[in-house]
């Protein structure tokens, strides 16, 4: 028995969206849902949709403007057939596969399924499948051939840029950059991502070497990714920590708007324990690193949001540096601004709790102590708690709290320590240590 999600009201009437027993599907604007919507009333991840002969389920991932089910509007409802489902101008209804269809028909369609989803799904029919899905398709990345499939973009290990798909160690600087701006010499590239690229600098006078971030200046007139981008500089500058990297400035030079950061000697997270976990005690001292820079931050009132193994820096010595302050924000300050909408997602999905998915706009302390869960559990196995092959097994996994148990990867785990993480990834926020100092209790055991 398979379903389908039949729409009655679109852009597209009469197209249908095939889910196999217990597949699932990401409905949204964002070009790796599995069911792409182009409609300005639907957020970038609106709704994910679980169908299984035991029970289906529908569940709204934070949208703007809702997900209603028979004209109610749900966040998380049972799905039976027969049902009405509708996410902005679109609706939707959940009917049963009429088995007697051709096989030859439905052979067809599956064949072309993967062109049509590049084509934001303006076709017909859709196939999601757990053993045939869309996570199978695969692109060259434009700077060295290789291919980049669905999931290395999910996990990260590749990017979408200007149309084009890049794998980690392609994504193209920005041309033309001039060797000097804002009396920095650049002296070597250290990365960067589609916002910005990242040198070693030194000033031209006094001979410092930093770090400075320039801005893609495609993006400038974007003013809300401006604003994002220094926010990093108003809470980096303010913050003077061991574990933190400083801010030491920010403005705009000729064309680039750049921050000035503490030069730290190091790799991430993600590329160490990628190549190789890290050993229990060394975990350990990278745990009470990390909880020292993330206390430190909330005594300010700001929650970081994106914690994650790329955003944690660790030198050959061992001493570690927090970075990335973009998404960051004031939960405790009424007055204090915050630039994410409802509908939006701030942060790395594999990483952020349940909540943050939900609405990034109104979650406190307790993410960034779900993500250290997430961290330390990574620096131990050198793969998150959370994966999947598509969007929609990814979110399902996260929301539902469903992962390893890290005793079962790390046998010979302390006690505290195993605690401290499987405590931290609880999906209900009220089950995790409600705050730093309810960490440091198991950090005083290991």
């Amino acid at each position: 028995m398979k379903a389908e999600l039949l729409m009655v009201q679109g852009e597209n009437p009469e197209r249908k969206i095939i889910i196999q027993p217990n597949g699932k599907v990401v409905l949204g604007r964002h070009h790796l849902c599995e069911v792409i919507l182009n409609d300005a009333n639907v957020s970038r991840l609106h709704t994910l949709v679980v169908f299984s002969p035991k029970g289906s389920s529908i569940v709204d991932l934070g949208s703007a403007t809702g997900t209603y089910l028979n004209d109610r509007r749900v966040q998380k409802s049972a799905l039976i057939f027969g049902d009405e489902i509708r996410l902005g101008k679109n609706v939707f209804k959940f009917v049963r596969r009429d088995e007697a269809e051709s096989d030859s028909k439905e052979a067809k369609a599956n064949t072309t399924a993967k062109q049509q989803q590049l084509k934001h799904n303006t076709l017909k029919e859709v196939f999601i499948d757990d053993s045939e899905n869309l996570a199978n398709e695969k692109h060259p990345c434009r700077g060295c051939s290789k291919e980049i499939t669905r999931e290395d973009i999910i996990l990260g290990k590749a990017v979408y840029f200007k149309k084009r798909y890049y794998c980690e160690d392609c994504l193209p600087l920005e041309k033309s950059i001039p060797p000097i701006v804002a009396q920095y010499k650049l002296l070597m590239p250290l990365g960067g991502g589609s916002v910005s690229n990242v040198f070693k600098a030194r000033h031209v006078f006094v001979d410092t070497v930093v770090a400075i971030k320039l801005m893609r200046t495609n993006l400038t007139g974007q003013k809300n990714i401006v604003e994002r981008f220094f926010r990093e500089a108003k809470f980096g500058i303010r913050f003077d920590h061991e574990n933190i990297v400083r801010i030491y400035d920010a403005g705009k030079a000729q064309k680039y708007y750049y921050l000035v950061l503490e030069y730290f000697d190091g790799k991430t997270l993600y590329e160490v324990a990628g190549q190789k976990p890290f050993s229990i005690s060394q975990t350990i001292q990278i745990a009470k690193q990390l909880c020292n820079a993330v206390g430190y931050a909330h005594s300010w009132g700001v929650v970081h949001r994106d914690i994650k193994p790329s955003n944690v820096l660790i030198n050959h010595t061992g001493e570690l540096k927090l970075t990335d302050l973009g998404a960051a924000k004031e939960w405790e300050n009424p007055e204090s601004s915050d630039l994410t909408q409802r509908g939006q997602f701030i942060g790395t999905l594999r990483y952020q709790p349940p909540e943050q998915i939900a609405n990034a706009s109104k979650v406190d302390q307790r993410a960034d102590i779900y993500a250290i869960g997430s961290c330390l559990y990574y620096c131990l196995t050198g793969r998150p708690p959370f994966e999947g092959k598509t969007l929609a097994e990814l979110l399902d996994k996260v929301l539902g709290g469903k992962f390893t148990p890290i005793k079962e990867l790390c046998p010979g785990i302390p006690v505290a320590l195993n605690k401290l993480i499987m405590q931290c990834l609880k999906k209900d926020a009220r089950k995790r240590p409600q705050t730093m100092e309810e960490v440091n209790v198991y950090l005083k055991d290991l």
